[in-house]
């Protein structure tokens, strides 16, 4: 929690230094938007994605083979590998994709389009960020049935980067995406 509290705090942007109390309220306030935000889009999200494949089985694409990740998990036996590899989906792979891309690049190309009060360059940076982090989740081997997973991380990077526009800070955004890899991979536990 003192992470989350210090992130927070480092993303707060105001004149003066906020004080902890602050940072604090800011930080509930966020996880808080987190969890609506995910509560209120992941089931649109989910239905768009589910559709897509139910399109791309229509037009004869084959989607025996699962994501590498979902393989790795239901290859591993129960233990300590299958629990760290859990532990990593679910926590530590959203701490690490939060802070490179709306921490780092989202910084970047709000810089780089201009104009940061512009709703046009909010929306540019919010839609490029989304695209960036679905070709992150891309897999070079399932060619087109890779399309539906485009889509669904397409749409949580959109996501994700309206919270970081929205509050300032990553605290929401990192919320959301524990919270949906969370209910994404506890079908597979």
């Amino acid at each position: 929690m003192a992470i989350v509290l210090e992130i927070n705090r480092a993303y707060v942007t105001t004149e003066a230094e906020p004080t902890w109390t602050d940072t604090i309220v800011d930080t509930v306030k966020s996880i808080a938007l987190g969890i609506l935000a995910t509560l209120a889009i992941s089931p649109i999200i989910n239905y768009l994605t589910e559709k897509s494949f139910e399109l791309m089985q229509q037009w004869g694409f084959d989607f025996s083979s699962a994501q590498e990740a979902v393989q790795i998990l239901l290859a591993l036996e129960p233990g300590v590998l299958k629990v760290a590899f859990i532990g990593y989906v679910i926590f530590l792979g959203p701490l690490i994709e939060e802070y490179l891309f709306r921490g780092l690049l989202y910084p970047l190309m709000q810089e780089w389009i201009g104009d940061p009060d512009s709703y046009l360059s909010k929306a540019l940076c919010v839609l490029g960020n989304g695209l960036l982090f679905g070709a992150m989740h891309l897999s070079p081997f399932q060619g087109w049935t890779n399309l539906p997973v485009f889509l669904a991380t397409f749409l949580l990077g959109c996501l994700f980067a309206a919270l970081r526009e929205y509050t300032g800070n990553i605290t929401a955004s990192t919320t959301s995406h524990i919270l949906h890899n969370a209910a994404a991979i506890n079908p597979l536990i």
